[in-house]
């Protein structure tokens, strides 16, 4: 994903700095609260530290019950909000 988004950006000449991202994962609610939705700390182009969170922090926790999809939507427009 990160690689295809640097290769887009490099054709049509633009700075990778122009395209932050930010990735949050959101469980169900056998989770404990505190897991239940995880955002990476900040908005970065860096690819490195996305996927330092994604292979270190976000694990699969839970599987048993509701998804809790509108927090993961209500952390998403929040965000919009903010930015």
């Amino acid at each position: 994903m990160f690689e295809e988004a640097r290769k887009a950006l490099k054709e049509m000449d633009l700075s990778e700095d122009l395209v932050l991202m930010k990735i949050a994962g959101y469980r169900n609610y056998s989770s404990c609260e505190k897991l239940l939705l995880q955002g990476s700390p900040e908005w970065t182009s860096n690819p490195n530290s996305l996927t330092s969170f994604l292979n270190d922090e976000l694990k699969v926790q839970g599987g048993q019950g509701n998804e809790a999809i509108e927090i993961g939507l209500q952390f998403s427009n929040k965000e919009i909000k903010n930015n």
